[in-house]
């Protein structure tokens, strides 16, 4: 694959120092240009650490933009422990069979022992009493993504991220939202890639950049010196907007996938059991394929509609999470539309986004607050698939997620014209919500193909029978 004008850039300008940051827009492409600086710099042994929903992403991307062929050992499953004796094992693996190696973990597992260091106390203090495994490896690279995630100086993610850093060569902060809050997000970043910049105190930091007050002169009440602030950001940052990258597409389709947990993957197994056993036993009607598949759909979302209950369980949290997770990392002050299908999926997401701090209007079959959403009191708009697809204009919004979606070809393709018609003025980022093995890739898949939904899912049970 051709890489883009500011890709080469970004390559050129990061190779020469130790701590770099790619302050890359959503959608510009930063895991492409971050693989290939792994590439550049001959790094054998790469620790990712990234959100959690984003820890099965790297793996398809190693194998599409990496000229070297990586083992990619992604720390999606199962507790810490078990999390860090595939660590060691794949190490060595990775050792006796002499072949690069990328281990990708979430932020919330690698500081945690055994992967991160143990502390007990000792008199009174602190005291260290094993580094922990990541600690113990020597790794070329340790890249940060969705670096902001370390911003809380005293959070204990952002410690280990600040020890780690001490410990190996070079150093790689990916984010398209480098100050979510303030200016005084950078210091845990910056502390990361390179502590000369902005000095070893948090203390020094905020008294040379922000202006306080208010009770106990504790209150940031603007910011000062930020010329000079400036100056040494850019000094190893590539700043990146999407908007002012010529050779971007106008739009991007970003899958997001998650897999769900223990419970709700045996409940959709069990339903998807008893479906396939009747498309096998007999032609099935596309009227009750509809029905069947419709309640899969539900599960794979987390919700159990079944048929002996008046009212349905919340069962898996997956969907959601991975929802909040991409939400999170998009600049607060963008507004955002998230497409669902289902009505039970709507009070789940307005309680995410209000958890994350966003406004949140609903446009669906009882209410409609898309005007009120378009004139900017609502930062946030959560869309029930059939009620936004036809006829309604959300050019506010260039991220557009979808968490279900609707079978009809014609639906989904008129969805996505909603924020993608004349009238918008920016590049257009879809994310696409979707549970591992579930109905959601079938119906993802299906839609990007053109193809009818229903009929495909048939083909693929009766295709898995002849098999």
């Amino acid at each position: 694959m051709d890489l883009w004008d500011h890709q080469k850039a970004a390559i050129s300008k990061a190779l020469p120092y130790e701590g770099y940051l790619l302050a890359h827009d959503m959608g510009t492409g930063k895991t492409c240009t971050a693989i290939n600086i792994i590439n550049k710099i001959g790094a054998k042994c790469v620790l990712i650490m990234s959100p959690k929903s984003v820890v099965s992403v790297w793996t398809p991307e190693f194998r599409k933009f990496s000229e070297t062929e990586f083992i990619t050992v992604p720390l999606d499953t199962g507790g810490v422990k078990k999390k860090e004796a595939t660590v060691r094992e794949q190490i060595t693996i990775s050792n006796q069979l002499r072949k690069p190696i990328a281990v990708i973990v979430n932020y919330e597992s690698a500081w945690r022992p055994p992967l991160g260091p143990s502390y007990e106390i000792q008199k009174g203090r602190n005291v260290m009493i094993d580094p922990g495994t990541l600690m113990r490896i020597p790794w070329d690279l340790v890249i940060c993504d969705e670096s902001h995630r370390i911003k809380g100086v005293g959070s204990k993610i952002s410690w280990f991220c600040a020890r780690l850093g001490k410990k190996v060569p070079r150093r790689l902060g990916l984010t398209g939202t480098p100050t979510p809050n303030d200016l005084l997000d950078l210091y845990a970043q910056f502390r990361f890639l390179d502590p000369r910049i902005f000095g070893t105190s948090f203390a020094r930091f905020k008294k040379r950049y922000a202006v306080l007050g208010g009770f106990n002169n504790k209150q940031t009440l603007g910011f000062q010196n930020v010329p000079e602030l400036n100056r040494k950001f850019y000094s190893i940052t590539d700043f990146v907007k999407a908007d002012e990258v010529q050779d971007l597409p106008e739009t991007m389709h970003i899958q997001r996938s998650c897999k769900l947990a223990p419970k709700g993957r045996r409940v959709y197994d069990a339903l998807e059991k008893d479906f396939v056993a009747e498309v096998e036993g007999k032609l099935i009607s596309v009227d009750i394929a509809l029905v069947k598949f419709l309640r899969l759909a539900q599960l794979a979302g987390g919700y159990a509609q079944l048929d002996d209950q008046e009212r349905g369980e919340v069962i898996d949290n997956s969907k959601i999470e991975t929802l909040a997770d991409i939400c999170e990392d998009l600049p607060f002050e963008e507004p955002i539309v998230v497409f669902c299908r289902f009505r039970n999926e709507i009070k789940r997401i307005k309680d995410v986004l209000s958890a994350l701090g966003r406004s949140t209007a609903e446009l669906s079959g009882s209410k409609n607050q898309l005007e009120e959403w378009k004139q900017g009191k609502f930062n946030s708009l959560v869309t029930q698939i059939q009620a936004g697809s036809l006829g309604v204009d959300m050019t506010r919004s260039r991220y557009c997620i979808f968490f279900s979606k609707d079978y009809n070809l014609g639906v989904y393709e008129q969805a996505l014209k909603r924020t993608h018609r004349p009238g918008q003025t920016r590049r257009v980022v879809y994310y696409h919500v979707t549970a591992q093995n579930t109905a959601d890739q079938v119906i993802y898949q299906a839609l990007r193909k053109k193809k009818n939904v229903i009929t495909h899912f048939l083909e693929m049970y009766r295709k898995r029978k002849a098999v």
